[in-house]
């Protein structure tokens, strides 16, 4: 019972991990990154390094979100999302069957492209049900703050100039390091 409940689990992280991988590797002869002209002035890319949990509140949203993810809490992760489809309600409630917890979630953040806005590469290490190993795993997250000033999970569709954004932070060295780390990791986990 154990090996499959592991090994369903390891099959929705390996999907996971493999789409975050292909959306972010580094540019080749397949894959083109999108030109920086192309982003408009008021999204201006630097190269500033990745911070480490430099921000408490979104830390603190990250906490709360795979918290509740872990519960199957999906009124508290609609509460924190711009959006939150039926598919992914069911997702919820089914993965939280079995996930005990997240007892680790390292937050590394990159300026998102409006003020208060944030490119969040969240770490985490999930604790499985009936397993006594972690397993980590990385998701991408794009943060903003609400008129009220509260910081949400902005899962809206994105116009082209946000979606070029994103590509183009994913795909530079230190996202693609700490793609690569957590990778090495999920498979000495696996």
């Amino acid at each position: 019972k154990n090996t499959i409940i592991v090994a369903a689990f390891a099959l929705i992280v390996i999907v996971g991990i493999v789409i975050g991988v292909v959306s972010s590797k580094k540019p080749n002869q397949d894959v083109v990154a999108p030109d920086t002209e192309q982003v408009s002035e008021d999204y201006v890319i630097t190269d500033e390094a990745m911070q480490t949990d430099a921000f408490p509140e979104v830390n603190d949203l990250m906490r709360k979100y795979y918290d509740a993810a872990a519960a199957g809490d999906v009124a508290t992760i609609e509460s924190i999302k711009s959006s939150v489809d039926e598919k992914e309600k069911i997702i919820i409630e089914k993965k939280s069957e079995y996930i005990e917890s997240y007892p680790t979630v390292t937050c590394y953040t990159k300026s998102g492209p409006v003020a208060d806005s944030y490119m969040v590469f969240a770490y985490y290490e999930v604790k499985l049900a009936d397993y006594e190993k972690v397993v980590p795993g990385l998701n991408a997250w794009y943060v903003c703050k609400d008129a009220t000033g509260r910081l949400y999970i902005n899962d809206d569709e994105q116009d082209e100039k946000l979606a070029n954004y994103c590509k183009i932070i994913s795909v530079q060295d230190d996202v693609v390091d700490l793609n690569n780390t957590v990778n090495v990791k999920f498979n000495e986990a696996v």
